[in-house]
């Protein structure tokens, strides 16, 4: 395990028309880091796992395997990329790292609260930073709804977490005994992830490049 700094406060606001922590800033920063530090480049995926995220790593090997090559990232909700499990090629993060500077207009836009409450093009948080950024510099996205997460949010379930399906990643998780109770959980629900893993559409990978890193 390695670790490294990122510097600057953690403290957000809450803001936009979820009342969502105003993180962007925080994540730009460490995004920086993973490309600083350079490890990312040794590895064909990087994660970025929220810490009340049960994650099962075995199964996202699993699901890794069958991707397309070049730059692309796993979308992993209806809404769009939420925050609990982020994925990303080592090309997609290659192709951040190359453009700094290109997502400004997008971190302005996710900072600024000057907007009315339900204006959704402002105040938002860094998924949809990443997701917009991504897009906007040519990377890939790849669907994965059916197999990466299981969130509430995403309008998977009511109620408990669905620790018992055939999913990657569980969120959300306040307190360690109800954490442990959903690892526990899921990790005895490898039928429910065979069948899953087999049902799951596979992406076309004659269109991956589709995804190449924009230049510059």
């Amino acid at each position: 395990l390695h670790t490294s700094p990122i510097g600057g406060s953690l403290s957000v606001q809450l803001g936009g028309k979820w009342r969502t922590a105003m993180n962007t800033d925080i994540f730009i920063r460490v995004w920086a880091a993973v490309v600083r530090v350079g490890d990312f480049r040794r590895y064909q995926w990087t994660v970025k796992a929220d810490p009340d995220t049960v994650f099962v790593p075995a199964r996202l090997r699993r699901l890794l395997a069958r991707e397309p090559p070049g730059a692309v990232y796993l979308n992993n909700c209806k809404f769009g990329l939420h925050g609990p499990i982020e994925v990303l090629s080592r090309d997609a993060v290659a192709a951040y790292a190359r453009r700094p500077g290109a997502c400004a207009g997008i971190r302005a836009d996710a900072m600024d609260m000057s907007h009315p409450p339900d204006d959704e093009s402002h105040a938002f948080g860094e998924d949809k930073f990443l997701t917009l950024c991504l897009d906007a510099i040519g990377v890939r996205r790849v669907d994965e709804l059916r197999v990466l997460l299981s969130e509430q949010a995403c309008g998977q379930w009511s109620g408990n977490v669905a620790c018992d399906a055939g999913k990657v990643a569980f969120h959300p998780f306040k307190d360690i005994q109800s954490y442990f109770d959903c690892w526990g959980l899921s990790n005895v629900s490898a039928p429910a992830w065979e069948r899953a893993i087999a049902a799951a559409p596979r992406a076309p990978r004659a269109a991956a490049a589709e995804g190449a890193p924009a230049p510059g």
